[in-house]
């Protein structure tokens, strides 16, 4: 690979150019690992993204949109991570649309959490090193828009914890896609949702790439509809081109069990109050893995004050 920074910027700058006339950037160098460069030409590849194009300049990034354009610091976050640790990548309100770009390097284990209550679009892509494990953790309380994140095993023994909640009665799309790209890795996916109302369609994908043997990895999609007008799709899938793999999902859609709730009203406890402990029930596997405890309990108050101002 002999490509630099300044080849990928020059690139991102002529395709702007092309798309929307003169782009304005400043071109001060963007400190960023030689890791990442192979991703960032995948992203200003107009193949790749054709609705999208990045010009990237300094720690300040422009995202030309062919439908609108955003101009904000931090829109796009590059996080390296190379030691054990907690990283809070929730997405920054007010933003049309958010990219973060995250490595984990060579034996790191890292938890990452995100609580996701905006209108956004947003993209992350996570990059697991050999050997390292990502534990991620994801919320979204109210939130509407586009949520797509893709998470590749990069190298041998790379493992992943992915759990995802979603609360409220907003229009939602959720895309997660995790690719094994190396032998012995490991993956586990769980999604589950609470909706009142509006719609949600989560779409998940498991691949595994050619010679990535002796891979494990498991996708489970779960809602629970609280009204008729509430709708969620699930849609689950797999992409197996290695022989020695153990790959599965499964996805359920449901409404409220009305004689779970008659159970607990038998026992003298209220109607409202009966919904909200199945719903805690639902969502609480995820929350319990919240990785800051002290913000568990506020964070399933939340959830069911979301509720309430969906219905």
């Amino acid at each position: 690979m002999h490509s630099t920074f300044a080849s990928v910027r020059e690139e991102a700058h002529a395709l702007a150019q092309r798309t929307l006339g003169t782009v304005a950037i400043n071109n001060a160098p963007l400190n960023i690992p030689q890791e990442l460069l192979p991703l960032l030409e995948r992203l200003v590849s107009p193949t790749a993204h054709p609705h999208t194009l990045l010009a990237i300049a300094t720690a300040d990034a422009v995202v030309i949109d062919q439908h609108q354009r955003t101009l904000g610091e931090r829109i796009i976050r590059f996080i390296v991570l190379d030691k054990d640790g907690h990283l809070d990548i929730t997405p920054l309100p007010g933003t049309t649309l958010e990219l973060d770009i995250v490595l984990i390097k060579h034996g790191v284990h890292a938890t990452l959490s995100a609580l996701n209550t905006t209108d956004a679009t947003i993209r992350q892509e996570f990059m697991i090193d050999h050997d390292a494990k990502l534990t991620l953790v994801v919320g979204h309380l109210g939130a509407a828009g586009t949520y797509t994140r893709q998470s590749t095993l990069l190298g041998p023994g790379a493992s992943l914890d992915d759990k995802e909640f979603v609360v409220g009665g907003r229009d939602l799309a959720l895309d997660n896609v995790v690719v094994h790209a190396a032998r012995h890795t490991k993956g586990d996916v769980l999604q589950c949702g609470v909706i009142s109302g509006g719609s949600a369609t989560a779409t998940g994908m498991l691949r595994v790439l050619p010679g990535s043997q002796d891979t494990k990895t498991f996708l489970a999609e779960k809602w629970l509809l609280l009204s008729p007008d509430a709708r969620a799709k699930a849609i689950p899938g797999l992409e197996i081109e290695a022989n020695d793999v153990k790959a599965s999902h499964s996805a359920t859609v449901q409404p409220i069990d009305e004689q779970h709730v008659f159970y607990l009203q038998a026992r003298g406890i209220g109607k409202d109050e009966a919904r909200a402990m199945i719903v805690e029930g639902f969502v609480g596997p995820v929350i319990d893995n919240w990785p800051v405890v002290a913000e568990r309990q506020t964070l399933r108050e939340r959830a069911l004050a979301t509720l309430g101002r969906a219905a």
